[in-house]
């Protein structure tokens, strides 16, 4: 069998100073919550937990965590975010078909959407659920205000940011932009725009939380009834006297060890071929059975 050569061990890097490992408590880098917030971060980590030598993963398994880590939840949450902003959209153009008249002729789809009210509320719905709602708010308000609290919390801390951004747009849009409904209704008092009937205003003010909250409401419900089915799982298991599965508070989930492995029961077809077969054994004839028992002892 052929040795296989290690290169030595370099002695030299061996001193007081690099074998100074950080205490096991001494948990993740200053920064954000996760060590795996960005690449540097990542790697400054890596190196603090490995002194001697250079970061334990190389550039591209820090690629690919850092893909798991940030860039795939980003793209579940874009998905969602793009589905219901498209939704939302177009039920409300369509309702409020006969209320868009702009200035300029702006093509209509099929008929019955306005392309104008369509792109621009689409987009805006997307940022708001993107930007408000995936970026800032998580930061503004953190998780650590939880329960009630925290919704109504988050609820009105959305509701500041995207009325600000809606007024700011509105704004914007009439007295630079030069773009305003032909329809004779009278603004908000203030900064003159949005000049809209009165139950569509507050349609305007009630969209953005109503698709933040449809946002943070589905994976709510994926997740009860997640929850639901394992719960209900572990009453017909305990029921039949069997382990159950137990679900940690991060979702992971994990199998108790039986403390009896019950027997595999054997059927019945199987048992005849088993009986089969030891009645050939003994209606062998004699002249074979001293090989039977030689190759038994071979076999003990």
């Amino acid at each position: 069998m052929a040795s296989t050569a290690f290169p030595p061990f370099p002695l030299q890097q061996i001193s007081p100073q690099n074998l100074q490992l950080p205490p096991l408590d001494a948990g993740p880098p200053p920064g954000r919550d996760s060590p795996l917030s960005s690449l540097s971060s990542l790697d400054a980590y890596q190196a603090s937990l490995h002194p001697i030598g250079k970061p334990q993963l190389s550039s591209r398994d820090a690629l690919g965590t850092y893909f798991m880590w940030h860039v795939r939840p980003l793209h579940r949450g874009m998905c969602r975010a793009l589905i219901l902003s498209l939704f939302i959209t177009l039920v409300w153009t369509y309702l409020a078909r006969d209320l868009y008249h702009y200035a300029n002729d702006y093509p209509t789809w099929f008929g019955v959407f306005d392309s104008f009210p369509v792109i621009l509320w689409f987009a805006g719905l997307t940022l708001n659920n993107m930007l408000l709602g995936y970026l800032i708010l998580p930061r503004v308000v953190p998780d650590k205000v939880s329960g009630t609290k925290g919704h109504v919390v988050r609820t009105l801390v959305h509701f500041l940011m995207y009325s600000t951004l809606l007024i700011s747009g509105e704004t914007f849009a009439y007295h630079v932009l030069g773009i305003s409904n032909n329809m004779d209704y009278p603004g908000l008092p203030i900064c003159d725009c949005l000049h809209a009937p009165a139950f569509m205003k507050v349609v305007y003010f009630l969209l953005g939380p109503l698709s933040q909250a449809l946002w943070y409401y589905i994976p709510n419900v994926e997740g009860q009834t997640a929850a639901r089915r394992l719960a209900r799982y572990k009453r017909e298991r305990e029921r039949e006297n069997l382990p159950a599965v137990d679900a940690l508070e991060t979702g992971t989930l994990s199998l108790s060890v039986p403390d009896v492995i019950e027997e595999v029961p054997v059927r019945d077809s199987e048992r005849d071929s088993d009986m089969d077969s030891e009645r050939e054994i003994d209606t062998l004839p004699p002249c074979l059975s001293p090989c039977l028992s030689r190759e038994e002892g071979s076999a003990m």
